[in-house]
């Protein structure tokens, strides 16, 4: 959240706390020690939901908006909710007396179940992020593979090479993308094949048998990351 959208959030939690101390002074509710706590816990609700709300899109880019997004609503929802029952207990305390602990209960089990929620929805996001940066890093080495092989295209002056080159690369294409434990010695075996491809690009008695071989390995690969799923 840039500078710009923190200054709209707080105008926003301003407007509500000023209009919800308008209301709250200006109707005539009887001043009762209820209606003083209920008014309390509706002013820190309004502190609560801001403070959420800036929290939770703290960090910039759209995951991290997506991510938060829960965490914001939480807090929104929080906030109306708890001057809904700050209102209306204000309201019944105008006709009848109203013990202290009803919106002491209520309002402390609104905010327990809210902060509960920031940290369940907080956690869950921690969780998602780290998986998300695992299965990137279980991608990697195939991506890289497939640069490297496209890298290689058209470079060599033997047409037979180059075409030779496409269809390999179209395997790596369409190959499983997920790499695991039990087939990182042949990807090792992999990239050591296909840095000889490099250097030995415009010779075809050495192209094309490490060509065929890179590609007897990945079909093996694949076949492991099949049986191991």
């Amino acid at each position: 959240m840039n500078n710009k959208q923190k200054l709209s959030v707080l105008i926003v939690y301003a407007i509500v706390a000023v209009v919800y101390l308008v209301c709250f002074l200006a109707i005539p509710f009887e001043r009762t020690s209820a209606f003083w706590i209920s008014f309390v816990f509706g002013l820190i609700s309004i502190i609560v939901g801001c403070g959420l709300a800036c929290y939770a899109f703290n960090n910039d880019g759209i995951k991290s908006k997506l991510y938060g997004f829960p965490v914001f609503r939480l807090g929104y929802v929080y906030t109306i909710i708890q001057i809904i029952v700050s209102f209306t207990i204000s309201f019944i305390c105008s006709s009848y007396k109203v013990s202290n602990w009803i919106p002491i209960v209520i309002s402390v089990i609104l905010l327990a179940f809210t902060l509960i929620g920031v940290v369940a929805v907080d956690n869950a996001k921690d969780i998602i992020e780290k998986q998300e940066i695992q299965d990137a890093y279980k991608t990697k080495t195939v991506e890289t593979f497939r640069v490297n092989i496209d890298s290689l295209r058209n470079r060599s002056a033997d047409s037979e090479i180059n075409k030779a080159i496409e269809k390999l690369a179209e395997e790596f294409k369409f190959s499983d993308p997920v790499s695991n434990d039990a087939v990182k010695e042949i990807e090792m075996l992999i990239n050591s094949k296909v840095t000889e491809l490099k250097n030995a690009i415009n010779d075809s008695a050495v192209c094309l048998p490490l060509i065929s071989e890179i590609s007897d390995l990945l079909k093996e690969r694949n076949a492991i990351c099949k049986a191991s799923k």
